[in-house]
């Protein structure tokens, strides 16, 4: 037994396993304390069942062997709890601590070093059940008896870890992180280079430095411990050292890493198991940070399953799987299924015995992005500071989250206005990024991109040109990574916004051909991109291509009736409107026409709104049967919605009168536009302009009619409008005034044709010029004019 004993506090657990294995066979020693010892190193092997197994069979023979009061009850008491708390049953191992302690407190008293092996257990399992201020409270205690008693000793270190583990729980990593260091200190003196022990201390003091803002060297921290562990505890060293990996945006490492840990989680303690919960988690923050909303969700709603079940729902595990669900809710655009989750954490923190202000930070700042999604301003910007707040206190100036926190917080205020604070936020936040993960870091990159954004707004274009190909610069490490299609993209609409056309459409190329190769291919991401080359095209005068581009990103989405393929049905048509190409805008009006109806049914105002665009459309293309049925169509529906005399109702008529005009019905058509004119008059068009085309539009109708005079009242009455629209002295006034006197030419109302003349090519010599093109144009009528009074009085 003594051999056991030695090589299990050597941490050589299968050698310890064998020798305790023959000492039970040859009944070497007292089969309780064998039983109880082999127990032990099963649950440090992993092998929790058979831990288990062993332990019962000890209490057992306890049991029957020794009297009520007796300690050696109590160690095997203590022994079955230790695997309970490894099974995740932490309730029954409770009760067995509690029961071990009372029972070695009575009969060995408060310091004896067994009674002080079961406080040690005890304060582990408190912090575990989200009870951190009693343990570190249990965990000082043994502390404090071992130091006096032992010194330096393992049994030391081991105390030392438990208390450092419980100042990290309550948040105290600067007194966490120097108490570990003393407990890695210990054990690096005292075993052997490749004890367990230390690689517990080492993974223990890179979770905090990594809670402490500090990824980097908790990855160094994390790699070295799991050079050193051995199963079971290789899961535990993959699950964290693949987080912090993530943390540090190096995904390819990170996911294999996490993906094993769950698989070991799994096959050591089943699929129900806390650990099983935390490596999915683990796992689900990963996908999150990769943008694979869809893979993580099932794994976060698996873990917030299991620890309800195992822990309750106040433990403070609760809250982290709830925030963590939350955000992934938020990034698939369920935004109020996200509140209600970071909402619901918010009251556990209200009712929690313990603050935890760190965590209740990140869910203020998860509710505050949902809320400021929903345009409530206020109420974000109050969540946000009081995030930051708590953040600032709990983790310092410097850490990451608070640079994230101070980012959101910078993209609102400049929403709001507020310029210099927002930049000042923005500065503060880089460099937080800067100084944590290093200048190449793509979080770096992200903010470069917002803050380019920013620039852009300002006017600050070469700050903004600058800001963005630093970003794209840190990206292109991942060649085809979205984030760089995204970066590339920004940068071309920069490039486009200052004429140069030709760079801008390399980029979206660029940016589209790495979402065409990416493993997901996104076709709704890749239609995006190729609507806005489109529109690159299109101001760059490249019609075919821009047509091109459109027509491909409409492709994209196939039979879709969704909002994302009506506006590339939209801004396909605007091509096509200025190729002249009429009748395949119309086509695509239809198309879109029919989608709404699909959608919406047969009369929502929208469709009426797609109705009266496809007559204007069907109306040039010559389909005027087809335009009047629409435009007709069209005014049905907005009068079922709309009051008497909305302005939309006189768009309806003035379309319908059009298609009637047009079909030679020219007495009905000119009724319905004077309909929609009078209903301008008391409350105008959204385009002002709109009821001068509708004027114009009367004077040639009358004009086909032969009823000049009534042509000329028409013109007159579009002149006195175009005049309230700009100046009496305004060249479009001008241009009104020599269109009349080509009227009263034709009505051989020679003196009024020649006054509206001269009053027109006044206008233009005025305002443009007397050698413009316009001028000389009116001086040319004049002179006809004057050349046909000559020859009525000859």
């Amino acid at each position: 037994m003594d051999e056991s004993k030695r090589l299990l506090a050597e941490g050589r657990y299968a050698m310890a396993a064998d020798a305790a294995t023959r000492s039970l066979e040859t009944a070497d020693g007292d089969v309780c304390e064998l039983l109880d010892l082999l127990s032990e190193i099963e649950r440090r092997r992993g092998d929790v069942e058979a831990a288990e197994r062993r332990a019962r069979e000890s209490l057992e023979r306890r049991e029957s062997a020794v009297p009520d009061g007796d300690p050696r009850r109590a160690r095997t008491w203590n022994q079955l709890a230790r695997v309970l708390e490894a099974r995740g049953r932490f309730p029954d191992a409770a009760k067995l601590f509690e029961r071990a302690l009372r029972l070695r407190e009575n009969s060995l008293g408060g310091d004896h070093l067994e009674t002080i092996d079961t406080v040690n257990d005890l304060a582990w399992l408190r912090v575990e059940t989200g009870r951190a201020s009693e343990g570190e409270e249990l965990a000082r205690r043994a502390l404090a008896v071992r130091e006096r008693a032992l010194g330096d000793h393992p049994d030391t270190a081991v105390s030392l870890n438990r208390v450092s583990l419980a100042l990290r729980a309550r948040g105290k990593h600067a007194e966490a992180e120097q108490t570990q260091r003393r407990a890695l200190d210990m054990r690096r003196r005292l075993l052997r280079a490749e004890h367990p022990d230390i690689a517990e201390s080492l993974n223990n003091l890179a979770a905090i430095v990594r809670a402490a803002g500090r990824p980097a060297e908790a990855v160094t921290l994390y790699a070295e411990a799991l050079a050193l562990w051995e199963h079971p505890s290789v899961g535990v060293g993959c699950t964290n050292l693949g987080t912090t990996l993530g943390q540090l945006g190096r995904h390819d490492e990170a996911e294999p890493l996490l993906r094993r840990a769950l698989t070991i989680a799994e096959a050591r303690f089943g699929a129900n198991h806390p650990a099983a919960a935390t490596a999915a988690n683990n796992l689900a923050t990963s996908l999150d940070s990769q943008k694979r909303y869809a893979e993580a969700e099932p794994l976060l709603q698996r873990a917030l399953s299991i620890d309800e079940r195992v822990h309750g729902r106040a433990h403070p595990k609760i809250r982290t799987a709830l925030a963590n669900l939350a955000g992934v809710e938020r990034a698939l655009g369920r935004d109020a299924v996200a509140e209600e989750y970071y909402r619901t954490a918010l009251g556990l923190f209200d009712a929690a015995v313990e603050p935890a202000d760190a965590l209740r930070g990140t869910v203020l700042n998860g509710l505050a992005v949902v809320v400021e999604r929903q345009g409530r301003h206020e109420e974000a910007e109050r969540l946000y500071r009081e995030a930051l707040d708590l953040k600032t206190k709990t983790l310092g100036e410097l850490h990451p989250e608070v640079g994230t926190i101070a980012a959101n917080l910078a993209t609102l205020t400049r929403r709001l206005g507020r310029r210099d604070e927002a930049r000042s936020l923005y500065h503060r936040a880089l460099a937080i990024r800067e100084r944590v993960y290093g200048a190449d870091h793509d979080s770096v990159a992200t903010l470069l991109t917002h803050m380019a954004m920013f620039a852009r707004e300002e006017d600050r274009r070469g700050d903004a040109e600058q800001l963005q190909r630093r970003a794209i610069a840190i990206h292109q490490r991942r060649t085809d990574h979205p984030d760089l299609s995204t970066s590339l993209s920004n940068l071309a609409v920069l490039l486009s916004e200052q004429d140069r056309h030709q760079e801008a459409v390399d980029l979206l190329r660029q940016a589209i051909a790495i979402l065409e190769r990416g493993p997901e291919r996104d076709p709704e991401a890749i239609a995006e991109r190729l609507r806005l080359l489109a529109r690159v095209q299109l101001r760059a005068g490249m019609m075919a291509q821009a047509e091109s581009a459109a027509a491909r990103s409409l492709s994209l989405q196939g039979a879709a009736t969704d909002e994302t393929a009506n506006k590339g049905r939209a801004l396909l048509g605007s091509i096509y409107l200025k190729q002249k190409k009429f009748a395949e805008a119309a086509d695509l009006a239809r198309q879109h026409a029919d989608a709404l109806e699909q959608t919406q049914g047969a009369d929502p105002p929208a469709l009426a709104d797609v109705l009266v665009e496809l007559a204007r459309l069907q109306i040039l293309s010559g389909r005027l049967a087809d335009a009047e049925t629409s435009a007709r169509r069209a005014l049905k529906i907005r009068e079922g919605v709309l009051i008497e005399g909305h302005p939309q109702l006189g768009e309806s008529r003035y379309v319908l009168g059009v298609t009637l005009a047009r079909q030679r019905h020219l007495d009905e058509g000119i009724a319905e536009i004077e309909r929609a004119l009078t209903i301008w008059e008391r409350r105008p068009p959204a385009v002002p302009i709109e009821r001068l085309n509708a004027m114009h539009q009367v004077v040639n109708f009358h004009r086909e009619r032969g009823a000049l005079d009534d042509a000329i009242q028409a013109m007159e009455r579009a002149i006195e409008y175009t005049s309230h629209l700009t100046a009496r002295d305004h060249a479009a006034v001008g241009a009104e005034l020599r269109d009349l006197s080509t009227l009263l030419l034709d009505a051989q109302r020679l003196d009024e044709a020649e006054d509206a003349c001269e009053k027109s090519f006044a206008i233009f010599a005025a305002a443009l010029g007397d050698r413009h093109p316009d001028a000389l144009k009116a001086r040319r009528a004049l002179e006809e004019i004057r050349r046909r009074k000559r020859q009525k009085q000859n």
